[in-house]
């Protein structure tokens, strides 16, 4: 049986011939059963040719191999939360480490390492076939990542769909015709604050953050005009002259975003827009990393605004810290 991917099952070839072709590098394992081809073009260990991608982008690749192969080698499998969220496209915090699926009725037999079941009802029209896939909705995938994911994990991709047209009154809806049923309370919480303008998981993560700590809820995508032309920064504070980005190490790397990229240039670039933003404003965006934590991210922006505001701030105790998502 082989699939869209190439997915080759052990169970339908010779045992001896699939050795042979694994010692050739012509096929690679995928999961315990199933293979796939390797591409004549790519190079032999199928890992020299991933140096220039993100992480995010091979973790992205080996899991939608793994859920290719569970869908061949299971009866027809409703793939689920965050495996639904990458079948749909849709940015996650982390790529699920196990693939994700939902079924109405426990089943005899031993559950893979790799696969992680949930047992819910699956209503006729929260189940739709995409790509061959029987996968559950955008908006029942949405509510369950919402109660059961960590409120980050959830917000990253409440803010991808809002960003793709979804409604979230829509989704609120369905969440209350659930009532009180687990994970409610934070997934209305989440629901309540996406925001489409975040463009990506990073700034997503900072407006977690901060809304955690309590500070009020920020301007997303703020327009500055300036002298050097209309830019637009991630969060703002309009009220209180506070600035706040996410900056990605990435577009500071030569060839990031094509062969003509230079990193020295977009650093130089990116130092002008913040001297033209600051000269208009009245000041500097806070420049955040992923390789900040979340409390000197929250002491620098806290530090920008006003000491009779910031005595007003109170962390919200509902939200979990953010380090919580990474496990």
């Amino acid at each position: 049986m082989e699939t869209d991917l190439n997915i080759i099952l052990a169970r339908d070839c010779d045992r001896d011939r699939l050795r042979r072709q694994l010692l050739k590098h012509e096929i690679d394992r995928v999961r315990r059963g199933a293979y796939t081809v390797v591409d004549d073009d790519a190079p032999a260990d199928r890992t020299s040719g991933r140096e220039n991608r993100s992480p995010w982008a091979v973790q992205r690749e080996v899991a939608l191999l793994r859920l290719h192969a569970v869908a061949a080698q299971l009866s027809e499998p409703v793939f689920s939360r965050e495996s639904a969220a990458l079948l749909w496209g849709w940015p996650l915090w982390r790529v699920p480490l196990t693939t994700h699926i939902t079924r109405e009725h426990r089943r005899a037999g031993t559950a893979a390492i790799d696969v992680t079941r949930h047992f819910a009802p699956l209503p006729y029209d929260d189940v739709v076939e995409h790509d061959g896939l029987l996968v559950t909705t955008p908006y029942r995938t949405l509510i369950d990542i919402c109660r059961h994911s960590h409120p980050l994990a959830a917000l990253v991709v409440a803010d991808a769909m809002l960003d793709t047209g979804a409604d979230r009154e829509m989704a609120l809806r369905r969440l209350n015709a659930l009532g009180r049923v687990p994970g409610s309370r934070l997934a209305r919480w989440v629901l309540t604050n996406a925001d489409a303008g975040a463009e990506s998981p990073g700034e997503s993560w900072l407006r977690y953050i901060v809304l955690r700590a309590g500070l009020p809820t920020p301007v997303t995508q703020w327009e500055v005009r300036t002298r050097l032309g209309t830019f637009r920064v991630d969060l703002a504070w309009p009220r209180h002259g506070v600035l706040g980005e996410f900056d990605g190490r990435i577009k500071y790397q030569n060839g990031a975003f094509g062969p003509g990229h230079d990193g020295a240039d977009a650093w130089f670039n990116e130092k002008r827009r913040g001297d033209a933003i600051a000269e208009v404003a009245g000041a500097y965006p806070v420049r955040v990393t992923a390789k900040d934590s979340p409390e000197s991210t929250v002491n620098r922006l806290l530090a920008a605004f006003p000491a009779a505001t910031r005595a007003t701030f109170r962390r919200n105790p509902l939200l979990p810290h953010p380090r919580l998502a990474d496990g």
